[in-house]
């Protein structure tokens, strides 16, 4: 896989914005939560950076934490005089859940900082938080969860076992196997100034393992650690590790099983060893590879990004997001759509007012000669499938996948996409919504199944027996050679069965349907949606035929004669197939009168209807 950058640097916020938080949103958008004169607000963005909604909550307080629910409902956690807040809201910035108290400080003895909040796929939250007298050493880090109107689901966890000097920095991820990781950062556990540590815990937060060791080397600190769950039943942690790569700071990274069971050893994620690199985010990737990016080179310097591959290898060379002369602060990064992403952070250039800068990266899949998962971005993709049974995936924009040899499966999404099976019996899906554009299919070789979903789509079968369906649209069907099933779907659409023995059924709205060469056969539902469908080419001479969906004999049809304007040839007439129960024209036969025989098909039996 490779890295790109996805156009410039952009400004998200260009006001005196202070400690955003970001996640993603359904659709591939991506929302901020932010503070400007202790003032939190939450801005909502497209999966290109174009603000869709932008509201205040009402709320003072410092250290937002914001998360997406199951329900795309948004929580926003932070700190307040009297301890950690959250407040629920929709997209619109309607308020689902009034602020309430997630942790109450203890006035004499007891505070809580640094809230984080993870997701659940039942529909609640965790929230993690570092306290301050609560275990007897200067910092320890806490687990609650909660339900989707931040009603606890019990008392808090201690997730730190070490209670002497201070624990820091709760990340936390969801497993899919219910479970929730959380890593943090402590003291006077390895001899250093400080580990990175983990802790599992089960859905219901009771902890599933002791506190874990993630790193191995233990000289200087370890600590700013981010966590995340990979496709492949796996969890990824990086940290910062000082002094481990020969200069300053440097990115580790080890990869671990939901048991807490280590998966190798610790790995160096930065090429360049300059200076300082710290403050890693990461995200994981459908394919069970993950993305890290962090800060390189000190407070004045860059930020980098690299791929890391299912098997905990750095893959490609360090990207460089931005060195111009910026003064930047730790980044985080959040999935966009399919292998694209935005990478977010603070930007202190102009030190009187604090922006907020973004870059969009995309993540190309590189092919192999087994079976592939590969997926695309929300921008204009071009990759292929290679040998294998591979799965593509596109998103949004105009995208070309091509699965080469071996029974693919594509999915195109929104966008005028261009979609090639290649070798081999594939499956083809248009994809979209009623936003998608017009598709062009190409099934290639082998027995495909192609779907044009939304738009006004062209879909080519080519060779092979293949099933083609329309989907909503008007939409070109060419079954190509071979005995194919073509079926319009929705509106009005035009079919070709080119060369075999074809089915071609119109469906829902007045088609156009030519058999072409082989016998054919024209399916009709029999009810008034399926409209009037007109057949360029009947040949009794071929073994075409008429095929109708309900019970009938030859006394429910008549054929009427006329002659149609600009159709077929001037001097024969159109056989227009009237059912006389619904008076319904069910077919017309351009140049129908010079047929023989008109055969139609109904349940088991077939008749004559010129008698």
């Amino acid at each position: 896989m490779t890295l790109d950058l996805v156009g410039p640097v952009r400004t998200l916020l260009d006001e005196g914005v202070d400690h955003p938080s970001i996640d993603g949103m359904p659709g591939g958008g991506f929302v901020l939560a932010w503070i400007e004169s202790r003032q939190i607000y939450v801005t909502i963005f497209d999966a290109y950076g174009g603000e869709v909604n932008q509201f205040p909550l009402g709320q003072a307080g410092t250290n937002p934490s914001v998360v997406v629910l199951s329900d795309g409902s948004i929580v926003t956690a932070w700190v307040d005089y009297d301890g950690i807040k959250a407040m629920r809201v929709n997209s619109d910035g309607q308020t689902l859940s009034d602020a309430a108290f997630l942790q109450s400080d203890n006035a004499s003895s007891e505070s809580n900082y640094f809230p984080n909040l993870l997701a659940l796929a039942d529909g609640g939250f965790a929230a993690t938080y570092r306290g301050t007298g609560r275990d007897g050493s200067r910092g320890s880090v806490h687990l609650q969860i909660f339900d989707v109107n931040l009603t606890s689901r019990g008392a808090d966890q201690l997730v730190n076992q070490t209670t002497e000097g201070h624990q820091n920095s709760g990340r936390t991820v969801a497993l899919d196997d219910g479970g929730i990781a959380v890593a943090f950062s402590s003291r006077n556990v390895d001899g250093s100034v400080s580990a990175a540590m983990m802790r599992i815990f089960d859905a219901d937060g009771t902890p599933r393992t002791d506190q874990i060791r993630l790193n191995q080397y233990s000289s200087g600190q370890q600590h700013q650690i981010a966590i995340v769950a990979l496709n492949n039943d796996l969890i990824l942690a990086t940290w910062t590790s000082d002094g481990q790569d020969g200069s300053d700071d440097g990115i580790y990274a080890r990869l671990f099983d939901t048991q807490g069971r280590a998966q190798g050893n610790e790995f160096r994620v930065n090429f360049e060893t300059l200076g300082d690199q710290n403050g890693s985010d990461l995200i994981a990737l459908a394919d069970g590879s993950a993305v890290v990016s962090w800060l390189s080179g000190g407070t004045d310097g860059e930020l980098r990004a690299r791929h890391i591959d299912a098997q905990g290898v750095p893959s490609g060379a360090e990207i460089i997001i931005g060195a111009d002369e910026r003064i930047f602060y730790y980044p985080q990064i959040v999935q966009t759509q399919g292998n694209g992403a935005v990478v977010v952070w603070p930007d202190f250039t102009d030190r009187s007012v604090g922006t907020t800068e973004a870059q969009f990266l995309a993540f190309k899949p590189i092919a192999t000669a087994e079976n592939d998962m590969l997926f695309g971005t929300a921008q204009d993709d071009d990759f292929g499938g290679g040998a294998g049974n591979d799965v593509l995936q596109g998103y949004s924009d105009n995208d070309r996948l091509f699965g080469d040899t071996g029974a693919d499966t594509i999915t195109g999404g929104n966008g005028a996409d261009t979609l090639i099976g290649g070798d081999g019996d594939d499956f083809i899906f248009g994809g979209g919504d009623g936003a998608d554009l017009r598709d062009v299919v190409y099934g290639g070789n082998g027995n495909d199944q192609i779907d044009g979903g939304y738009g006004n789509d062209e879909l080519r079968g080519q060779s092979g027996d293949d099933t083609i369906s329309g989907g909503f649209g008007a939409d070109t069907i060419l079954g190509g050679s071979g005995n194919d099933i073509l079926a319009g779907s929705a509106y009005a659409d035009r079919l070709f069965g080119n060369e075999g023995d074809d089915f071609l059924n119109g469906g829902f709205g007045s088609d156009r349907l030519r058999g072409q060469d082989g016998a054919d056969r024209f399916f009709h539902a029999g009810v008034t949606g399926h409209g009037t469908d007109w057949i360029a080419d009947f040949s009794h001479a071929e073994g075409d035929r008429l095929v109708f969906g309900l019970s009938a004999d030859a006394s429910n049809f008549q054929i009427r004669l006329a002659h149609t304007p600009g159709v077929g040839s001037a001097s024969v007439e159109e056989a227009f197939v009237v059912h006389t129960p619904s008076r319904q024209i069910i077919w017309v036969l351009v140049d129908g009168a010079d047929e023989a025989a008109i055969q139609l098909q109904s349940g088991g039996q077939a008749f004559d209807l010129l008698g």
